[in-house]
């Protein structure tokens, strides 16, 4: 056995040793990133379903009035009707507000048309991870969005918009929580 040992060389033993390391090092790395990334899959899609709530106006018969109100009244209407989506949301108030606001765009657009948001549905077509490092990711979510609207006249029309939405989060406490979101549904109506 001595004999053996002196005759071997150490370098390649060494090298021997590395590569197999290196080959469980990224076998456990690769393990936890499909984990991650069903998890990450998983809340975009729970989140998108249940983000339609965001977009139906909580009040449809006083739609106009409140728009045209006092921006406390509108912020409070809308954030209100976001509740359902804040289990996905980090625990803080600025950025739940930040959420809420960056709706308004939408509502504000509906009112310039003239018609109020009654129901929303939407359907995920793909979901993109475009990164996850670390306790950051980022997701990319294509969906089709079905609105009914209902007009000034009580006149009820329906529409589908193609939609994306890119959706930054943290892993917090053990937990996914989303902490931006930019929707193209805001640029729509």
């Amino acid at each position: 056995m001595k004999k053996w040992l002196r005759n071997v060389n150490r370098g390649i033993v060494l090298l021997g040793i590395l590569v197999i390391a290196v080959a469980i090092y990224l076998a456990i790395y690769s393990s936890e990133q499909s984990k991650k990334k069903a998890s990450l899959h998983d809340l975009a899609s729970n989140y998108i379903n249940q983000s339609s709530a965001m977009y139906v106006f909580p009040k449809p018969d006083e739609f106009i009035s409140i728009m045209n109100g006092n921006s406390d009244e509108i912020m409070n209407v809308l954030y209100e009707s976001a509740s359902p989506v804040f289990q996905y949301i980090e625990n803080n108030e600025a950025i739940r507000k930040e959420l809420v606001r960056k709706n308004l765009t939408f509502y504000e657009n509906a009112l310039n048309d003239e018609h109020c948001p009654i129901t929303c549905t939407r359907t995920v077509e793909e979901i993109q991870i475009e990164e996850c490092y670390m306790d950051t990711a980022t997701v990319r979510v294509y969906s089709m969005t079905t609105f009914e609207f209902r007009d000034k006249d009580n006149t009820i029309s329906a529409e589908d918009y193609p939609t994306q939405d890119i959706i930054q989060l943290l892993y917090i406490d053990g937990s996914w929580k989303i902490v931006n979101v930019n929707s193209s549904l805001n640029e729509f109506v």
